[in-house]
């Protein structure tokens, strides 16, 4: 299994999902029909964007009370416009690396989980119940997650892993993501006459103003692990000509959340700064949108399920796991389940020029993947 593993692997880097893309459909026919060709029934799902997303359950070799989620995406960023030493979609191997978009981030994570519950299977030494979610779009929107999220029993399932890359560090915190629009209405006039008229763009640029005076600072404390609320503005537009008083002007923010918080802190910090700026500019307009939610996720390491992960981390690698929190999303936030997050890739290299992942790092993620399938979670 070890040399059709890497194969395996390099066949998967050389398919195109980069997500925008066209490669979704020939993404998930490998992952479908790899697992149907090992006694696998696979179910595909296409969402309302046209994402797929594959979900297979696996019952135990025995009886079990046990019910385990491995979870893994199918797509990868754009190669980008930078020049790569080597081809971004070749699987080139060299000195035990093998390089291409995806490599690390996360198609070896994702071929782990699914070569380690083949070979359970095949063992009959399966001794947990597994359902296995291969989702797409996990890139951007994570509309795959969301889907599967609606048809899977969550609340059957003890113990979801997702195998990101982690460099063997095991992720059990992360941050949530708010995308919020904040949009500002005028009154258009030629610009040589702008008394007639009401400038969208310098009542958003008072706003922009206190919220970088502000640092866009919210009551609540940083999270231990994960520090504070991180806020960004990174996107803005208004006008429709030089020689005209703008309108309509907007600007977004990206805003990095942490357990605890809510929408609401969002809503109630625009209202207090809009507030202020009225007091001087009462024509002043602004409507605020949270367009994107996806939110924060914190498992509780004294769980059961989680020790006796910890028991199996340690008798693989021969060192106790070193918990951390992760500064992205995953798809763990599409789930609401107890979620840890590990593979032995390096993090480093995600979305990064020449991507690889070892050998060596890819058969150490197999192992531990399969010491989980293996071992009774309840004994």
């Amino acid at each position: 299994m070890e040399r059709e593993g890497i194969e395996l692997l390099k066949e998967s880097i050389k398919i195109n999902s980069t997500n925008p893309g066209d490669g979704d459909e020939k993404i998930t026919y490998f992952y479908e029909n790899l697992l149907r060709e090992n006694g696998i029934n696979a179910s595909v799902t296409t969402n309302k964007k046209g994402y797929h997303s594959i979900y297979a359950y696996v019952a135990a070799s025995q009886d079990s009370e046990t019910t385990l989620a491995f979870c893994g995406h199918m797509d990868t960023v754009p190669v980008g416009d930078e020049t790569w030493l080597y081809e971004p979609l070749g699987a080139e191997e060299i000195e035990g690396k093998i390089y291409g978009r995806g490599a690390c981030d996360m198609k070896a994570g994702t071929l782990a989980m699914v070569l380690a519950v083949i070979e359970a299977k095949k063992n009959d030494s399966l001794r947990n119940n597994v359902f296995l979610l291969i989702t797409g779009d996990e890139e951007v929107g994570m509309t795959g997650a969301q889907e599967l999220a609606t048809i899977i029993p969550k609340e059957q399932i003890d113990l979801m892993i997702i195998g990101e890359p982690t460099a063997g560090y095991v992720g059990y915190v992360q941050k949530g993501v708010l995308g919020v629009r904040l949009t500002f209405e005028g009154i258009a006039a030629h610009s040589s006459a702008p008394e007639y008229g009401i400038n969208a763009i310098e009542h958003m640029n008072k706003v922009l103003h206190e919220v970088f005076h502000d640092r866009f600072s919210l009551p609540i404390d940083p999270h231990p692990v994960l520090g504070p609320v991180i806020s960004n503005v990174t996107k803005i537009n208004g006008g429709t000509g030089l020689n005209v008083i703008p309108d309509k002007a907007f600007f977004e923010m990206e805003i990095r959340t942490i357990p605890n918080m809510t929408e609401q802190m969002i809503l109630d910090k625009f209202d207090k700064i809009i507030s202020e700026v009225k007091g001087d500019y009462p024509d002043l307009k602004a409507n605020v949108t949270i367009f994107k939610n996806i939110p924060p996720v914190e498992t509780d390491i004294s769980k059961p399920e989680v020790k006796k992960f910890n028991e199996i981390y340690e008798a693989t690698t021969n060192k106790k796991p070193i918990y951390v929190g992760i500064p992205g999303a995953t798809d763990a936030a599409m789930f609401g389940i107890q979620t840890l997050v590990v593979s032995f890739a390096n993090p480093e290299l995600a979305h990064q020029v020449n991507e690889y992942v070892t050998i060596k790092q890819f058969e150490e993620t197999i192992t531990l993947y399969l010491n989980v399938f293996e071992t009774n979670f309840k004994a």
